[in-house]
């Protein structure tokens, strides 16, 4: 057997793939990372300026796990010399009995009374005069909480990928899909286009290309590939902000009728906000039917939403975008999440699964540098102190395939 070179092999280099890498290579192992396209790309969920923070989720261990990663994401701010959380508050409002992809208004509201997060209730009223919504439905409810925030993800990925670096433990592999990977006594072999790499531990992390790296090991998760799209509109004038935010309603002559959005960021058009639809354009089942060009219809559904009720923006989308993400759903429903996160372990049938620690599906950017700082754990000394409950690779999330 060859001696291994590295300690871990991290397959994906997005947000999660260098966090895992960033603790890692910090706890003294020896640190390879394939990604398969270039670092920093925007094909996945990674590849886009901001993305929501929020503590607030259905499941209450998600919301504790948010509330843990809190340190972790102000030490990274110091080291990076950067604030990657730009605190605005986060404002859910809309029918409170709807179901969207991010939860339920009333189900999230319990979670926050048993967690004693501060949150105060709105209304319509409230939605008009304080936060500058118009023409909203008077039967409106909803919820501020005070701690939510816009990530800076440029910031974050390069404050991940320059702590790696920094170590000298850390190697980086662009244009580096993984097209082999096997997992012995001795460790793990994994394949590439131009080399062998062997290493004691892998950690999986591969985002929307989830299906591609977990059919090489005999097994597919039961996800599906979200395709979002998000656009950005110019203020009327520099005071009109709003905190992140997301609107619930049912569907209605066709429309979802469930969007969100950010404040003003430093780091990416100060001039502009951005306003995403909450719901998916597309539903792949293989990575290999992105196309990655915005959906003109929905781009154009979100002009209408901000014309209607955001009269601070001009409501001409600009540079519309997409991202993919991989989310377990509950068939035939593919618009309402079952789980929002699995972290574990490889299934029971594949061989030697103690070397092989697998994170997948859900909108992780939130949780990133501890869930990096989980999967190191994992693979390094096969556990971790953060509860896990519920976050399982359990037979309900995947079925086992024949390896190829």
């Amino acid at each position: 057997m060859t001696t291994p070179r590295h300690d871990v092999i991290v397959v994906g280099g997005g947000s999660l793939g260098l966090a895992a890498a960033y603790h890692a290579a910090r706890d003294g192992a020896r640190v390879l990372v394939l990604e398969r396209h270039r670092l920093f790309n925007d094909r996945g969920a990674s590849g886009q300026a901001a993305r929501q923070f929020r503590i607030q989720y259905n499941q209450r261990e998600v919301s504790q796990l948010v509330l843990d990663s809190l340190p972790l994401w102000h030490a990274l701010s110091r080291e990076s010399g950067r604030e990657l959380l730009l605190r605005a508050g986060c404002l859910w409002f809309g029918d409170p009995t709807v179901t969207g992809a991010e939860g339920q208004i009333a189900a999230v509201t319990r979670v926050m009374q048993e967690l004693r997060l501060a949150h105060e209730p709105v209304d319509a009223a409230v939605l008009a005069r304080r936060f500058a919504f118009r023409d909203l439905p008077p039967s409106y409810r909803g919820f501020f909480q005070p701690d939510g925030a816009a990530i800076d993800l440029p910031g974050t990925l390069h404050a991940l990928h320059a702590g790696a670096a920094a170590t000298g433990r850390a190697d980086f592999r662009e244009h580096a899909a993984v097209v082999a990977f096997a997992a012995h006594a001795d460790g793990v072999t994994v394949r590439t286009a131009e080399a062998v790499h062997h290493a004691q531990r892998a950690i999986l992390v591969p985002g929307p290309y989830v299906h591609d790296v977990t059919r090489l090991l005999g097994f597919r998760i039961d996800a599906t590939i979200w395709e979002m799209v998000s656009a950005s509109f110019r203020r009327r004038g520099p005071d009109v902000d709003y905190p992140t935010w997301i609107s619930f309603d049912a569907e209605r002559d066709g429309d979802p009728m469930l969007y969100y959005g950010f404040p003003s960021t430093p780091w990416a058009h100060p001039d502009r906000i951005t306003v995403a639809a909450n719901y998916p354009v597309r539903i792949h089942h293989d990575i290999a039917s992105y196309t990655r060009v915005p959906d003109p219809a929905t781009t154009a559904a979100i002009g209408r939403w901000v014309a209607a009720h955001m009269p601070g923006l001009d409501p001409t989308p600009q540079d519309p975008s997409t991202c993919a993400c991989a989310l377990v759903t509950a068939p035939p429903d593919h618009r309402t999440l079952r789980r929002e996160l699995l972290v574990d372990f490889a299934p029971p049938h594949v061989p030697h699964r103690e070397h092989i620690v697998v994170c997948a599906t859900g909108w992780v950017a939130k949780i990133v540098p501890l869930l990096g700082r989980i999967c190191a754990d994992l693979a390094l000394h096969g556990r971790t102190a953060s509860d896990l409950t519920g976050l399982g690779l359990t037979p309900d999330v995947y079925a086992e395939t024949p390896p190829t």
